[in-house]
């Protein structure tokens, strides 16, 4: 078998481009939203390692609540949200603590 071309383009789905699981945000990338607030005993090291580590195109949201108030902050990293990388936020943060949509 032999395949020619003179040119490759990614193949677009809706708004923006396939990004392996079919799910995009119209750049081809997925937002992930990490949950920090009911973690008492948080390691913030530990995360900012783990969102170094896990370098990618989605961008992070870490929502934050203090005395009522609910706060969505934007991250200064770009993460791979693989499913090793929920699974690692979830084991130090508990289930629920990241969504990835």
């Amino acid at each position: 078998m032999e395949i020619r071309g003179e040119s490759v383009s990614p193949v677009r789905t809706g708004n923006g481009m396939a990004n392996g699981n079919g799910r995009t945000n119209g750049n081809g990338s997925r937002v992930v939203h990490i949950k920090i607030n009911g973690a008492c005993d948080v390691n913030l090291d530990l995360i900012k390692a783990l969102l170094e580590a896990n370098a990618g195109q989605s961008v992070v949201y870490i929502w934050m609540e203090h005395d009522g108030v609910r706060q969505k902050v934007l991250a200064p990293y770009r993460v791979d949200a693989s499913p090793r990388f929920v699974k690692e936020i979830e084991r130090m943060l508990g289930k629920g603590a990241i969504k990835v949509t």
